[in-house]
């Protein structure tokens, strides 16, 4: 007898556009989502949205929901952590682009062809119209009230997970 597994979507992949940290193309990412039976795949490339074109042909021929994306390491935080943004619509991909632009322009400041996101720098109110993933680095869970009492994410933008004592749970994504 065979089991149904429950719809499953992954919300943060990379492809071989996140330079030393993706190895697939973003085809080869749609095609195994396709054949692990997922409902969706987000390609979420570090600071860029070069994977989402392939990604997007492929997922219209293999007829699964992609979610276009970015992911952004930010520094001098409450703690190291990244985010991954996935747009709701037209005006939140827009706000994406425009945080992608403004980091590309604040990390060619320090080296050329890089990125900087950082706390208290970065605009992340301007992403409305995103949702927003607060994902820890080295299995060092977040503390959510920080999050939700800062203006920084916006008003609307953080709802805190109520895992492990309070704590956001640690993940890689």
């Amino acid at each position: 007898m065979r089991t149904l597994l429950p719809a499953y979507a992954e919300l943060h992949a990379l492809s071989n556009f996140s330079f030393q940290r993706g190895a697939s193309h973003a085809e080869e990412l749609v095609e195994r989502a396709v054949a692990l039976g997922y409902q969706a795949l987000a390609i979420t490339d570090e600071c860029s949205v070069s994977g989402v074109v392939r990604a997007h042909v492929a997922a219209q021929k293999h007829r699964i929901k992609l979610l276009p994306g970015a992911e952004f390491l930010v520094h001098e935080s409450p703690g190291l952590f990244r985010l991954v943004v996935l747009p709701h619509d037209a005006r939140g991909w827009g706000n994406l682009c425009e945080v992608i632009t403004a980091a590309r322009q604040a990390g060619d400041a320090l080296e050329k062809g890089s990125y900087r996101v950082a706390w208290n720098e970065t605009d992340f109110a301007s992403l409305s119209h995103c949702e927003v993933l607060l994902c820890p680095l080295l299995n060092k869970p977040i503390d959510s009230e920080v999050f939700a009492s800062s203006s920084r994410l916006g008003t609307s933008a953080v709802r805190p997970a109520r895992l492990a004592g309070g704590r956001v749970a640690s993940g890689h994504g």
